[in-house]
């Protein structure tokens, strides 16, 4: 219980923080409290309250950690209160020192930009067992080397729910390689955008028809992903078993109308909200088919026609 007047005031403010739904912008308030009040002693003596009333919060909201609670050499201990880190173009020793498991034991949402594949992949490669990520993006790590072949051994990542490899660089042989491993198998998102899927050509169609093994995809974006019609093609036919997918980017490749007029025959696509194919090669002709594809909803095709 409080036991000074500053105290009192803290878990007042607190209390009626922590009263309210949860959501991100709770936790935005939250930790703006924790950050700017006078008394730094009285928001780790309210610790405990925090943890408990933070422990009925669903998951999937993410609670950011700040970036002044990762400093060396000792690990704040109000890092207990969340779930989620962010990491942009950080050098190595950064990235391995914010990546310690014992840092976040309640990690569920990762997020790192730019930095070394290599560097994050090994720290991951020792978390415990219990490690369940609901959300992992690694953006802008080039995947060289024996990266994509740490990833696929990631035990955690079959597991996850959302991921954003975009801007990594992954190949046609790495994406058959994750595929075969079932790194994806419990994906609900997936973006793939700027790898280079497209080639060579042998390897890069079968890779594509093996997405069709992922149908509890909602979220599919291959945006800038050198894909023309020959291998996407076997894309959009691994798509004919899917049943929820509601957003698909297919972006800036060099796609014409034989990837459209395939997209318009596929069943899979009755549950599309929205489909992204801005940067391509598709004439009048291609749009029409889609406009009028039986396959479609109503209202997509209504927008694909204008």
């Amino acid at each position: 219980p409080p036991k000074t007047p500053e105290l009192m005031q803290d878990f007042g403010e607190l209390r009626s923080l922590l009263h309210q739904p949860p959501s991100s912008h709770t936790w935005s308030q939250l930790l703006t409290l924790l950050l700017s009040h006078q008394h730094e002693q009285s928001s780790l003596d309210l610790l405990p309250y925090c943890q408990r009333a933070l422990s009925s919060w669903p998951d999937s909201i993410a609670r950011h950690a700040p970036a002044s609670w990762l400093s060396p050499p000792a690990a704040d201990p109000r890092l207990a209160l969340c779930n989620a880190l962010s990491l942009s173009h950080c050098d190595d020793q950064t990235l391995g020192t914010c990546l310690d498991a014992h840092l976040l034991p309640r990690l569920r949402h990762l997020d790192i930009q730019g930095g070394s594949a290599h560097v994050v992949l090994e720290k991951l490669e020792q978390w415990p067992n219990t490690t369940c990520l609901l959300y992992f993006g690694m953006r802008d790590a080039t995947m060289v080397g024996h990266a994509p072949v740490r990833l696929a051994r990631q035990r955690w990542l079959s597991a996850t729910a959302h991921i954003d490899l975009s801007g990594s660089g992954i190949t046609a042989m790495a994406l058959w390689m994750l595929l075969d491993s079932e790194s994806f198998s419990s994906a609900h998102t997936l973006n793939l955008g700027g790898s280079v899927l497209g080639s060579p050509a042998h390897i890069a169609g079968p890779a594509l028809r093996k997405v069709g093994r992922l149908s509890a995809l909602a979220s599919l974006e291959m945006s800038s992903c050198h894909l023309d019609d020959s291998v996407a093609s076997m894309l959009i036919e691994s798509l004919a078993a899917f049943r929820q997918l509601t957003h698909l980017d297919l972006s800036h490749n060099n796609l014409g109308d034989r990837s459209a007029l395939a997209l318009a025959a596929c069943p899979g696509l009755a549950a599309l909200q929205t489909l992204a194919l801005e940067g391509n090669r598709v004439t009048a002709r291609g749009w029409a088919a889609l406009a009028a594809s039986p396959h479609l909803p109503a209202r997509l095709r209504a927008q694909l026609g204008t």
